[in-house]
Parts: structure tokens; sequence; C-alpha cells
């Protein structure tokens, strides 16, 4: 008996189709899904960008000190956020800078140009100097933009300040300045050095085969000063004229003179509980070469408080030409807490006055 098997019927070929395209569609529909919600976090995380600038620093290069006044840079300035950034202040890094807006709103992805005007006139070397603007953004609120040069002079002119601080009252040593070359080398002559105050000596330092006229070419120059008795600071200049500039330059010079006359300490206070216990206080006085015969003085100018002030003892000697002195000042209270008066010291034609204080505590 023969068995006859029948085989299943294979399914139809538009059934296969429809479930590719099934999938197809379940698929497509997961991409958008996630596309549209990576959109919505997107849109809801804050916006972090602010102003940038691609080139925010420039550099002038070598540029002679007869150009400064005319330098200026363009910086463009753009916001990249989706939202229009305020400006709300500039800031610039000196006052020989200057920055110019033409306007403190900067549209969402818009641009605006930035002119930045620096004015090195009279100065020497690398120069730099920088703008900064301040937004309203909070992630990225501030834009700094930078500019540089290296500023060349037709001279040289070293050291610009001479300081005689602290020097011993009569002529000075001498300190030496150079007025010389620069860059670019331009030939050039010095046709007068003059000083602004008569206490301040000016001489050429000659060399081999030259003279001593302060005019002629580049040179190396010493400079004394006298220093005054008197205790004060001074400052003085020394102008220049030459054939490259219509204005002198100029070397500064500074004297401060601590006076014929220097004490240990610029003034004596007496402290103490006791009214009626006296003090002393020893004052070290030093007189830097006074007048032949002269004598150290000390005297107390009165006050109007009821404490008493005296000087006990002037022990003095000579040291070389100068003097020392040692000199003991007393005070008793008298019953007062709180109160000035004078020590003036005399020699010759020097003084010097000493404020003496009373802080006292207790009844």
């Amino acid at each position: 008996m023969t068995q006859i098997t029948e085989e299943p019927a294979a399914p139809p070929a538009d059934a296969a189709q429809k479930g590719r395209h099934r999938r197809l569609l379940v698929a497509s529909a997961l991409l958008v899904a996630i596309v549209i919600a990576a959109a919505v976090a997107a849109s809801r995380r804050p916006d972090t960008r602010g102003l940038v600038c691609e080139q925010p620093g420039h550099d002038f290069g070598m540029v002679p000190s007869e150009n400064t006044s005319s330098l200026s840079c363009e910086f463009l300035v753009e916001n990249e956020s989706s939202t229009p950034i305020h400006i709300l202040k500039k800031m610039t890094s000196c006052g020989c800078t200057s920055a110019d807006l033409p306007t403190n709103v900067v549209p969402a992805r818009g641009q605006i140009n930035v002119i930045v005007k620096p004015s090195w006139a009279g100065r020497d070397g690398q120069q730099a100097a920088s703008v900064t603007l301040v937004t309203d953004r909070e992630t990225s609120p501030i834009l700094a933009l930078t500019v540089s040069a290296l500023v060349t002079q037709p001279i040289v002119l070293w050291p610009q300040i001479l300081d005689f601080s602290g020097r011993r009252p009569g002529l000075s040593e001498e300190q030496t300045f150079r007025v010389g070359l620069g860059m670019p080398a331009k030939p050039f002559t010095i046709s007068d050095v003059r000083s602004s105050d008569p206490s301040i000596k000016v001489r050429r330092v000659a060399s081999a085969g030259e003279t001593n006229s302060l005019a002629g070419g580049p040179g190396t120059f010493a400079v004394r000063v006298v220093v005054p008795r008197k205790r004060s600071k001074t400052r003085g200049e020394i102008l220049i004229s030459t054939s490259l500039f219509n204005r002198p330059i100029r070397v500064s010079v500074f004297i401060d003179s601590p006076g014929s006359i220097t004490t240990s300490a610029d003034s004596i206070v007496f402290t103490g509980a006791d009214p009626s216990a006296g003090q002393h206080k020893t004052l070290t006085v030093h007189v830097y070469a006074p007048e032949p015969s002269a004598t150290l003085n000390a005297a107390i100018v009165p006050s109007s408080i009821a404490a008493s002030f005296g000087v006990d003892e002037i022990a003095a000697k000579s040291t070389g030409a100068d003097m020392t002195a040692k000199i003991s000042i007393g005070c008793t209270r008298r019953g007062v807490k709180m109160g000035v008066a004078t020590l003036r010291l005399t020699c010759g034609p020097d003084s010097l006055d000493i404020p003496l204080i009373l802080a006292a505590s207790g009844e």
C-alpha cells in the first residue's frame, strides 16, 4: 500500500514582503522617536555659548616710536548663541588704550567689529594692552581682546631715572646716563643738555679726542646733585634736545635729603600709669658737617597741656667732620593722660623738630 504525504504549501510572496515592511516601519518609528527625544533634550539644555573671536590677539610687530599714535586693530566678534547678547561694560587695561563698539547688543548668530586703538607714544620696548567685554551671559560673560608691539626708539636713553635718595647733604657722588643710537639706527646730534634745577649738575664724559661740550654726538653724561641740608624731597629733570625730535627727551632726577640733622626716632612717646612718676627717654642725634664752632641745642616748645617735658642732658662729641649727641628728655604727667609738645634741635642754621607725645593710662 502506497502512502502519499502532502507538502505544506509555501506562503505567498506578498505576505513575506508585508513582514519586512512592518519591521522597517517599526525601526523608522523608533529612530524618529530617538531624534525627537534628542532634540527635545537639547532644547531644554541651557545655551552656554557667548561672544567669541577666532583671533582675540594681535601683534603689531616692531613699531617705530613715531608711528605709535596711529595703531589700530579690528576684531571680528561673533555671537554663537541663539539669543541676543548685551555688552554691559568694556574695560581697558590702561588709559592709553580705547575700544570702539558699533553697538552694545549683538544679535543671535550676529557679528560686530570692535576697533582697538593703543597709544604708546613715548614708550619703549615690549608693550601690551587688553580690552575686556563684560556681557549679560551667565555662562560665558567675558571676552578678552589683546594687542602688543615692540616699540623701537631711534635714540636709546638709559637709565631714564637717577635716584639720589638718602645722600648726606652737600655735593653727591656722580651717576651717569647714556644717549645712544637706537632702532632703527639714525644719526643724530645733541644740541643742548640742561637741568630744570640749579642743584643738578651735568657734564659730558669725554672720550679721547672729544671735547667736554655738552652738545655733540651720542655719549655718556655724568650727574651730581647738591643735596640740601634741610630734610626734603625734590624731583628735577635733565632735558636733552636732539636733531631727531622737536621736543627734548628727559631723564628724571630724584633727591631725597634726610637733612643735616638726623635722629634715632622721628617722635618720642611717653606712657605709664603713675601720674606722679617721671619718665626719661634717650634720643641719639647725628649732625652732618656742622659749621665750625657750632653747638647743638635742644629746647622744648611750650604746649598747653599740664604735663611737663624737659631736656635733662646733652652729651655731644665730634666724629670726624660730623657731630653725634645723646639727649635725655624727661616727662612728668601731672595728672593728664594725653598731650603733645615739640623738641626743637638747632645747630647753627640747621634745625629739626621732633614731636613729643604723652599717651598714658590710669587715673
